[in-house]
């Protein structure tokens, strides 16, 4: 999952979406679907950007870990708490796999986790590094072929976020004013 937070800490947004909540139950639900309907145009876009042939050839076919192409998709989730206390994105996109299909996900985080529970290690660095050298963008922490897309797009996507929910308040701000 591709992850994108505003450069600022938000704080309450749980509370205040339970106070919405009270008001009128399917607010959230609008401010939702806004986001999604400006923000999931991007996503396919960058989604559509990653390259479609698989980066390894035993990644082509119609096995369970095939490469078949990736969509891409936008969620909102402004009530979501941090295991370990840390912040976490309201608005995220998420990349995936076309259909049953893994192949994407295997080569955007092989080799992210730690080799040592691996079977065979020299294996799993050879593959790592033959993706590695497929890959048009250098290996992020959070992976190597739509990453680097989403990087060149995050700004316009955290830009149109902020609008949308700002919209979404002044509209909300005035038809709670006048009742």
């Amino acid at each position: 999952m591709i992850r994108f937070s505003p450069p600022k800490r938000i704080q309450g947004l749980d509370q205040a979406v339970k106070d919405l909540r009270k008001i009128d139950k399917g607010i959230i639900n609008q401010l939702r679907k806004d986001l999604r309907s400006d923000l999931n145009p991007i996503a396919r876009e960058v989604a559509n950007e990653v390259e479609i042939e698989p980066p390894l050839s035993g990644m082509a076919g119609d096995n369970r870990t095939a490469w078949k192409g990736v969509r891409g998709s936008v969620s909102f989730r402004p009530t979501a708490r941090s295991k370990t206390g840390g912040g976490i994105p309201v608005v995220s996109m998420r990349l995936k796999s076309r259909g049953k299909y893994a192949g994407f996900e295997i080569a955007e985080m092989a080799g992210s986790k730690n080799l040592a529970f691996s079977k065979n290690k020299k294996q799993g660095r050879q593959f790592v590094n033959a993706l590695k050298r497929r890959s048009d963008f250098p290996s992020y922490k959070a992976g190597r072929f739509g990453y680097g897309l989403f990087l060149k797009r995050r700004d316009e996507m955290q830009k149109l976020s902020v609008k949308v929910i700002d919209k979404f308040a002044n509209k909300f701000n005035k038809r709670v004013r006048f009742k």
